[in-house]
């Protein structure tokens, strides 16, 4: 039989930096090196075979990972760790939870210091194992924030903050983009838009490298039903006029 994929002491490197990869494996070929159940992984056990990845991030970029438990026949996570012998207590951002067939598992995770990281694919504790695809994304831009939204009639209107100095901005309504507007941009209304329920979300873009908002969300064509809910805020709800 061929070879186990690489444990962390000799892990497959993630690149470029900034940029978008993705990365095919095999966790039945694999042995069980980690077992992460810290509250990164919703406290879950991770006791199936793992296959690890390296990723040297430079200061100040965000890398957003997924795993494509969708399409998985088997249950898994995915964890990122700065020290493989000590994954639950060095693990700062994962996701775990879906059965197979379910949601992919994402996360995302910003820091300001340059840092090696260890992105580990792990069966969960009796969940088999099998073929798996990762995606990867790293920007180094600061990304806009404080988007809102509010819907007046037919049309959305969106503001937000530009925390860098980009190209140009992306707007998507419903990860469909709508909209490219100049750089410098920090509104837009966006007409019309159908009736129900659209989440909106805006990217800075320079060259290749992008970066998003968190996302706002909002009830179009009711009356006096205004934001529904702000994933960036910690108290979100109806707000009705």
């Amino acid at each position: 039989p061929p070879p186990p994929p690489p444990g962390c002491w000799n892990p497959i490197e993630i690149g470029p930096i900034p940029g978008t990869s993705s990365y095919t494996g095999d966790t039945s070929t694999a042995m069980d090196g980690y077992d992460c159940s810290a509250s990164c992984v919703g406290g879950l056990s991770h006791e199936g075979p793992d296959v690890c990845y390296s990723i040297l991030l430079p200061g100040n970029c965000t890398v957003c990972v997924a795993l494509n438990q969708s399409e998985m026949d088997w249950n898994g996570g995915v964890y990122m760790v700065t020290d493989f012998a000590d994954v639950n207590g060095t693990c700062v951002a994962g996701a775990s939870g879906w059965l197979a067939g379910g949601l992919d598992e994402t996360f995302c995770f910003s820091d300001t210091t340059t840092q090696t990281y260890y992105i580990i694919v792990d069966g969960r504790t009796g969940g088999g194992s099998g073929a798996f695809q990762l995606d990867v994304n790293v920007s180094c831009l600061a990304a806009p924030s404080d988007l809102d939204c509010v819907a007046d009639g037919t049309t959305a209107g969106l503001t937000w903050v530009n925390n860098d100095t980009y190209d140009s901005i992306e707007v998507d309504q419903d990860d469909v983009l709508v909209a490219t507007l100049g750089g410098s941009a920090t509104t837009i209304i966006i007409d019309p838009v159908e009736k129900g329920y659209h989440c909106y979300y805006v990217c800075g873009v320079v060259g290749t490298d992008s970066n998003c908002s968190n996302e706002c969300c909002l009830i179009q064509g009711y009356d006096n039903v205004e934001v529904v809910w702000d994933f960036e805020g910690d108290d979100g709800g109806f707000i009705v006029d």
